[in-house]
This record gives C-alpha cells, structure tokens and sequence, in this order.
C-alpha cells in the first residue's frame, strides 16, 4: 500500500515538473510552477525550498530530465532542511524503501516525523503504519492509531480507512464497528477503492451492520471500477456464486480476468477453479494446473492447496504424493489451515513422506488452533490409540467432544463408542444412544447400524425391534456391510418386519459380494436347506467355500462337508 501512495504523490509532484518544462513564463517565487527547468534549477540553487522540492520531484519522476534518485535525494535535502514538509515526506520515504539511499527506518522516521509535526497527513499516515506494522520500531498500535487520528482528521482518506481497521479489529482502541463504519464511508466517498471494497466486505458478512449481499455488490463494483484487484476479485466471487446478483459464472471470468492481469493470485486462482469444474467454460484440468500455478509462484496458498490436492488424487496429472506434500507444506507454511490439516493426515499416513506420528500430532494441533473440526478428530484418535502421545483416553474423549459438539458425525459415533464399551469413562449406555443417534440422523452408517443393535437387544433403551429395523435398513442402504447382514438376518427370521426370505436372499447376497463372511454363510445355508429358494448344494457348497476364504470356521467346516458328500 505505501508503495502505491508514494507514486501517487510523485505523479502530482510530477505534474508541476511538466508545468515547469513545458510553460516557460514569468518566473518568480509566487509562480514556480511557471518556471522552466534552467529557471527552477537557478531558484534551486540560490536556495528557495520550494523550488528545490520541485527540482526534486522532477528528477524522482524523470519528467523533463534523465530519473536521478541521487540528485532527488540531493534536492530533498537541501529543501527538507528547511523545513518544506512535503521534501521532508519524501526524504523520508527514500529512506524507508531504499531509493537512491541505503535502506533505513530509522532514518525514515526522523524525517516523517519532522514532516507530521507540520501536521503533513500522509507522513502522519505512514508513522501510524511504521508503528503498526514494526518497521524499525516496537509494534505499538496505540501510537499507529495516534498517528492515523491525526492524519485521518485532516481527511486523508487512506489513513481514515487505516484508523476504520483498527476499529473494526479493535487495535490500540476499543472495537467499536460503528466508529470504524463511518471513517470507511468518509474515506470510501473521497473514492479510496481500498476503503469502498471493506465496505463491500462488511456488507458482505455482516459485521457490525445487517448482511446486505446487494449492498456489498454495489460497494465492490465503485472499488472494482477504481481499478481495485481485490474487488474486482471479490466482486467475480459474488458472480461467481450468486451472492446479490443472479450467478452468472461468464460475468464471474470476466472480472477475474480483470483482477488476474493486474497480478491477483487470489483471482488467478479462481480462474483454475472455473476451468477444474468446468463454471462458464469447458472444464480442462490442464489450463486449471496453469493458473493454480501462475497463483501458487505468487503466493496464493489456496492455489498451493489446490495443486496439493490435484496431484494427491492424480487429476490432470500424474498422481504424485511426494508433490502433493510439498504444495501442501507451502500453503501449510502460510498458515492455510486445510493444508495444515493434510500434512498432518501426510505425516499420519505416511503419505508422501515418511510416517511420523509425532509430527501429525504438532500439525492437528496447529489446524485446531485454527477450529478445524477434523483435526480435533483425529488428535482424539492419537490419543486414543497412543499414536504419537501416551496414551490417553480422557484426552481422546475430550477432543472427540469438542468436535462431536460441532456436529461432526465421526466424532459423535466415537463418543457413543466410549460411552457404549466405558473406555475411558463410566459405561453409560443412554449416552451412547444419544451420541449415535446424532450421528445417525445425519447418515453415518455405522452409528445407524449400531443404533440398529442397540434397539434391537433392548441396551440402554427399551428394547424394538420395528425400530432397530427402521435404522438397520437405513445402515444398509448407505453401503454398511454389517446393517445389510443384519438386514438379512431380520428378514429371514422376520424381527421387527415381516419374514422374507426373498428379501434376506437379496441382502445377504449384496454384503457378500463386499466379502461378508456371515452373510455367504447364511446364504450358503438357505441354498443347502432349500429354504425360500430351491435347494441347490453345489451353489451351497460354492458359497461355503467363499466364506471360508474369508476366514468363518463354519463355513469352512460346511464346505468340507459337502465336498465329502461328492458336490
């Protein structure tokens, strides 16, 4: 942002620069800008302030004569020294980029601060971000909100945003939204696009005001058409998703592309995801992989993320999980949490680097600082396996709770898990049932199957079979091997339905060809006694046997049998 207000003020220095080469009128110390360049350097040289600032300015631009930083600086000096705010300003900016001077923030100071002493607002600006941002200071956000007040009360527009921030975020003040609502608009109406596209923002989200996605439109186009890479980014986002306007996913391009040749990484990111899932053009995962990289070199961590993720599963490229955890680490190292979260399921699962369970556990502790949910998980999981950590069951069921109470379905059948068998707490069967049936109302098949058990045995609820039924087929029909056996138990013997052999047939057939050893045993059993189903021991004796390939004594015991009888 400094580099953008340091040009702005040399384009305007510049602009008399050109006054001066190109009018050639009377001269004097009222009309310098009348002054041709021979006449400006004369005024300099016998030692007028305002003049030498001119002169400056005029070689720091390269507008009427070759570009010196060294004979701007000279210039700066000799005015600055006496006194002129606005050389003061610039000898101080020099300093603080290093332009045509060794680098120095002290240095930077001194003359900013000589220059905000003679109340100059942009040099008051950029002391209130020296001390925010610790440039060759303590970071101190009382005194960068000092330093913005004063500024922002002259009506700078861009400290008037610098001092909203600090408000919205409640830096060096109280967080007061609505003070930080107001010094946005004031700046926002002196058409700083910066201050327009947080208004957008906050418009968007609801911070501090009623979430208005047409409001937000509308500040994010006044930024985007000032030429604002961020809202025009944002505002291809709300295209992009129908936020405030219908979804028009071609309008969405349109202002990414815009974004992106101004150098948006977020923007050339989105790009790549239009092409991964084919919005408003023809999905090519290739041309996806050129702009994730395009954003990912310009530090994009969500296209860092993204390559991470395509070349993990081997989309548009070869599969390659030693890359995939590098891009991963890059997006990691920039503090994306998803990324975090997946070196830590790297580390866990030896994916793409070796296992270390150790490190998995530092990398899900730091996406749980940061309230990723699955995370929380899978540190219960270590915890409760002893992966990594002593093993602890009381800590396991600590982060299983916390995630479990964010609704997350894994963790909620954990619970009822430990709360069923009392691993690491008192057996409390209806607490059990409360977990698993929150799980299983939202569709995890192993809660509804073993919710399924647990009405059906009469375990810490009253004992119904129509109701263990009812999760049971559920169970099944989301692929839970064990509820489809289950399934067929039920309608063989007709428990809490009515019996059905065809029915059991079918379900005990489907969790077979999964390799369920139980249901081929069972089936094998229907086809050996003819029951429902016309006798067939060769079918029987097939069934055995693929029973006992998979490891069930009986069925191993039956094949034998059978071969022994000549089928």
């Amino acid at each position: 942002m400094k580099k953008y207000l340091f040009w702005a003020l040399l384009a305007f220095s510049s602009s008399f620069a050109n006054a001066i080469v190109e009018t050639g009128v009377s001269c004097n110390k009222q009309t310098v800008l009348t002054c041709t360049f021979v006449e400006l350097k004369d005024m300099a040289e016998q030692g007028d302030p305002v003049a030498q600032y001119y002169l400056a300015a005029s070689y720091a631009n390269g507008k009427g004569v070759t570009q010196d930083f060294n004979l701007a600086f000279k210039w700066y000096v000799l005015s600055a020294n006496q006194g002129l705010s606005d050389a003061q300003y610039d000898l101080g900016y020099m300093y603080d980029e290093g332009i045509g001077v060794e680098q120095s923030y002290a240095e930077a100071r001194k003359w900013y601060e000589l220059a905000a002493n003679q109340e100059h607002p942009v040099a008051q600006n950029d002391l209130g971000i020296m001390y925010e941002y610790g440039n060759g200071v303590d970071i101190d956000y009382v005194k960068a909100v000092h330093w913005y007040r004063l500024s922002a009360s002259s009506g700078y527009p861009v400290a008037q945003f610098n001092l909203g921030l600090k408000y919205q975020l409640g830096l060096g003040l109280s967080q007061d939204y609505s003070k930080a609502q107001e010094l946005y608009l004031l700046s926002a109406n002196q058409n700083y696009s910066f201050a327009q596209n947080e208004i957008g923002y906050i418009y968007e989200i609801g911070e501090g005001v009623n979430q208005n996605h047409e409001e937000a439109l509308k500040w994010y186009q006044l930024a985007a058409n000032n030429g604002n890479a961020i809202a025009q980014n944002n505002l291809g986002l709300m295209y992009d998703n129908g936020q405030g306007v219908q979804q028009d996913y071609e309008e969405a391009l349109k202002w990414y592309h815009i974004a992106a040749s101004q150098g948006s990484a977020d923007a050339q990111n989105n790009i790549g995801v239009m092409y991964q899932f084919g919005h408003g053009v023809k999905q090519n995962l290739t041309k996806a992989i050129e702009w994730f990289h395009l954003a990912a070199n310009g530090g994009a961590a969500l296209a860092q993320y993204n390559l991470g993720y395509l070349y993990e599963n081997g989309m548009g490229v070869e599969k390659d999980f030693v890359k995939s955890f590098e891009w991963y680490h890059l997006a990691a190292t920039q503090g994306d949490g998803f990324a975090i979260y997946k070196i830590g399921t790297a580390f866990q699962g030896g994916i793409g680097v070796e296992r270390d369970y150790k490190e998995a556990m530092n990398w899900y502790q730091l996406a749980a600082s940061q309230e990723n949910v699955e995370a929380f998980v899978n540190i219960g999981y270590l915890y409760s396996e002893g992966l990594g950590v002593e093993q602890n069951f009381t800590s396991a069921l600590e982060w299983y709770r916390k995630a479990a109470e964010k609704n997350n379905t894994q963790a909620q059948y954990n619970l009822g898990l430990m709360y069923q068998y009392g691993i690491g707490i008192k057996q409390d069967l209806p607490e059990a049932v409360k977990w698993y049936g929150l799980a299983a109302e939202e569709g995890m098949a192993n809660a509804q199957n073993n919710l399924g058990i647990l009405y059906e045995s009469g375990t810490g609820v009253h004992q119904d079979l129509n109701t263990a039924f009812k999760w049971f087929l559920l169970a099944a029909e989301n692929g839970n091997v064990n509820a489809q056996f289950n399934l067929g138990l039920f309608y063989e013997h007709g428990k809490g339905v009515t019996k059905n052999i065809s029915q059991a047939i079918n379900w005990y057939r489907i969790a077979g060809e999964q390799g369920d050893a139980l249901s081929l045993y069972n089936l094998g059993t229907l086809y050996y006694k003819g029951s429902g189903i016309e006798q067939n021991k060769h079918v029987a004796k097939e069934l055995f046997g693929r029973s006992c390939d998979n490891q069930f004594q009986q069925g191993c015991d039956s094949y034998k049998n059978l071969n022994k009888e000549g089928y």
